[in-house]
């Protein structure tokens, strides 16, 4: 969560764990019982010039360590709870199983101020976008060194890692044209340039099977989306028609096993489409949006919801990156679209660690 001085808490993607900064320190809670884990001493001002707090993602639970032969080894560190606190200045990383902070970073940016920061695909990794789009910063907390990549899209969504690969493929743009990059894990060499058919490209997402990579364009240019494959290589294109009017794509998102692209508008409309780009539904969302809110009386693994008509919460919502179907969390399905919208009439939750109907 980006924001001023003493941030809200910030809940680990697992749910297990609470970040909290007070004045002078950052306190790692449990979800459970809420009682502090760990409990770290912040530098002087820090918590009031702190703008970003990231938890490493469980879903990639990608570590990378060298063996004694010098080789990179990859291990599985999905039980790791890790997280960074960053100002414009200095960059900090924590584990909740460590007393004392993993790494401090400095300098990262001098000339302009972050733009996004998060976790690479691997735990010791940290991507870093400059304000401006002025350059993109790898940094690996085991060599302690930086990988610098010129004119990044100033957008968190510019970037995406291949699930089970750690390919990242990358939106920049060095002078008129839009470009996409396809890096290597590890060494980061770039592979492949694209130049792509794009006015002013907002977007990049690979598929959870790692197969296919969507590209999407700005709002002005309409209802346009790229399907390319996993190396970059240019599909299909998807655009509405010119007797369609469209305010532009305002996100996208994956179905769990691949087979469906939602496409959601920036009006009130969302067409879905199978891997061939083929549409196959256009929703438009009328009326009042039924929303369901946990009311804080649920006992133990189950959880109790009140419904409410808050336009605030999204219709639909897709926990996690997509990969694991049974993380999918549905909000707010009962809309008045003139038809029924089958999901099995259950809504699933995740509290704690376990599923809920």
């Amino acid at each position: 969560m980006d924001g001023g001085a003493l941030q809200s808490p910030v809940p680990s993607f697992d749910g297990n764990h609470i970040a909290v900064i007070t004045d002078s320190r950052l306190s790692i809670r449990s979800s459970v019982d809420g009682d502090d884990i760990q409990s770290y001493v912040l530098p002087p001002g820090f918590a009031y010039s702190c703008r970003f707090i990231r938890w490493y993602p469980t879903t990639r639970a990608v570590e990378t360590t060298t063996s004694s032969d010098g080789n990179s080894v990859s291990h599985d560190s999905s039980r790791s709870s890790r997280l960074l606190l960053a100002d414009d200045a200095r960059i900090i990383v924590y584990d909740v199983t460590k007393p004392q902070a993993c790494a401090e970073i400095t300098g990262a940016t001098t000339l302009t101020k972050l733009a996004s920061i998060d976790f690479g695909y691997a735990l010791d990794e940290i991507i870093v976008i400059s304000d401006f789009g002025w350059k993109l910063q790898i940094w690996s907390l085991t060599t302690k060194r930086a990988v610098e990549i010129k004119d990044p899209k100033p957008v968190t969504s510019s970037y995406s890692y291949r699930p089970s690969t750690g390919h990242l493929a990358l939106l920049t743009r060095p002078a008129a044209h839009d470009f996409l990059l396809i890096l290597a894990p590890d060494s980061h060499e770039i592979l492949s340039t694209w130049e792509l058919a794009t006015a002013d490209a907002r977007g990049v997402k690979y598929s959870p099977d790692g197969n296919w990579l969507v590209v999407w364009d700005t709002a002005s240019a309409g209802c346009r989306v790229l399907l390319l494959t996993a190396d970059g290589h240019h599909f299909k294109t998807f655009s509405t028609s010119e007797q369609e009017l469209s305010l532009g794509v305002s996100c996208v998102q994956w179905g769990p096993r691949s087979e469906w692209l939602a496409i959601g508008e920036c009006g009130r409309s969302m067409t879905v489409l199978s891997k061939n780009t083929t549409a196959i539904e256009r929703l438009t969302l009328d009326g009042e949006i039924s929303s369901w809110q946990e009311n804080g009386k649920s006992l133990g693994p189950e959880a109790m919801f009140d419904e409410g008509n808050s336009l605030d919460l999204s219709p639909i919502r897709m926990s996690g990156d997509g990969t694991n179907p049974n993380e999918t969390t549905a909000l707010g399905l009962s809309t008045q679209l003139g038809h029924s919208l089958d999901v099995d009439d259950t809504f699933r939750f995740r509290r704690h660690g376990q599923a809920v109907t």
